[in-house]
């Protein structure tokens, strides 16, 4: 028997594909069991083994709002927001259970570390979803690993435990553009790894993102090292501000007290 698209699952798809970022807000407050759906929904992402290393921290308090957007790069969205989300890769509650029952605790090798950011990472992206899927709207905030030690110290953190990114929530304004994605093409491979469909297809790409306006009047500053006649040579697409965004060795661009903080709350990274 041939199988159907059924219209929930074009539905479904069809809102999947409509993500766009929010950062303009309402006054209207979000209702608490609202928020509670939402971290009902976002827990229920997949998690290694079960383990479930990540924590939600929900913050509503206008003036600890100020504080950690001053602490993300004064990002304005966090303030206005009416709730903001922290998402946490969370050992701590794992090394409670170890120290209990007189086990060894090895949290602070490379694997840990990374199930944990990755189960922070998958519950924060079912978080956004869910929260659009009930009509609001949001965006997340990778500024809060900024100052990862002064968050950690306003939010009370344990060891064993960071920031891993936020999330800005609340009824929309308006509605938002979505933002063109490079062709599937270039970033799907079959197989094995084709670092040529890459390049095939950032060209197209860049042609569609100049048409949308996005970087006007927003070029990211060059190395130090460039050649800064042959820059002018290039038009100022995606590409060229993504390589000038990643070639930045700047310690605020490169967030170089992140390592370290980690290490003094037991991810040593082993």
């Amino acid at each position: 028997m041939e199988k159907t698209t059924s219209e929930s699952s074009v539905q479904l798809e069809d809102f999947l594909n409509s993500h766009f970022s929010v950062r303009q807000f309402t006054y209207e407050p979000i209702d608490d069991e609202i928020v509670r759906r939402i971290i009902k929904m976002a827990r229920r992402a997949p998690t290694s083994s079960n383990l479930q290393m990540c924590s939600i921290l929900t913050v509503r308090d206008s003036e600890r709002k100020a504080k950690l957007s001053a602490l993300s790069g004064s990002q304005s969205h966090i303030e206005k927001a009416d709730v903001f989300f922290v998402f946490l890769a969370d050992l701590h509650p794992l090394h409670t259970l170890c120290e209990d029952r007189g086990f060894p605790f090895h949290g602070d090798h490379v694997e840990p570390f990374i199930l944990s950011t990755v189960d922070a990472a998958l519950c924060a992206g079912r978080a956004l979803t869910a929260a659009q899927a009930l009509g609001l709207g949001g965006v997340l905030v990778g500024g809060i690993r900024n100052e990862p030690e002064a968050v950690s110290k306003l939010l009370g953190l344990p060891d064993y435990c960071y920031a891993v990114c936020g999330m800005s929530l609340g009824w929309p304004t308006k509605a938002g553009a979505l933002k063109p994605r490079i062709p599937d093409y270039g970033l799907h491979h079959q197989e094995t790894y084709d670092p040529e469909l890459f390049r095939e297809a950032v060209a197209d790409y860049d042609a569609t993102i100049a048409a949308t306006g996005l970087y006007a009047n927003r070029n990211y500053p060059l190395p130090d090292t460039a050649d800064a006649q042959a820059a002018k040579s290039r038009n100022y697409g995606w590409s060229e501000h993504s390589a000038r965004r990643i070639a930045d060795g700047s310690p605020g661009a490169l967030r170089v007290s992140l390592r370290p903080f980690l290490e003094k709350i037991g991810f040593e990274l082993k």
